[in-house]
């Protein structure tokens, strides 16, 4: 799991010169994973999860919709990775992607 580096230094460590102690903030990223079939849905997100990732399912493109939404115009609560499956009823994978494009969704950095 990713993580950030806490600095924080007491009135001591720096008189004495010691270094303070490192140690390790965890960050947690989302993802947002999109498919109309459940059990490959919750295969997908369950391996996300052990690695660290906080999940948000939608069992189709619409529900991936209405969770982008929010977050469309502020980078508060964004997702960092979108996995979708490409054939799904109603609002496919590509019709999301294009329907991202439409809003200037942004892709975040890779910092």
């Amino acid at each position: 799991m990713e993580g950030k580096l806490a600095e924080g230094r007491s009135g001591d460590e720096l008189e004495s010169g010691r270094q303070p102690p490192v140690r390790l903030v965890p960050t947690t990223h989302r993802i947002l994973v999109a498919d109309d079939d459940p059990d490959m849905r919750a295969l997908v997100a369950s391996a996300l999860r052990q690695g660290g990732y906080d999940v948000v399912e939608a069992g189709n493109g619409m529900e991936a919709i209405d969770h982008i939404a929010p977050t469309v115009w502020t980078k508060r609560g964004r997702f960092k990775a979108i996995v979708s499956d490409v054939r799904m009823p109603a609002l496919t994978g590509l019709d999301l992607l294009a329907a991202l494009r439409c809003t200037r969704f942004e892709t975040p950095s890779s910092s």
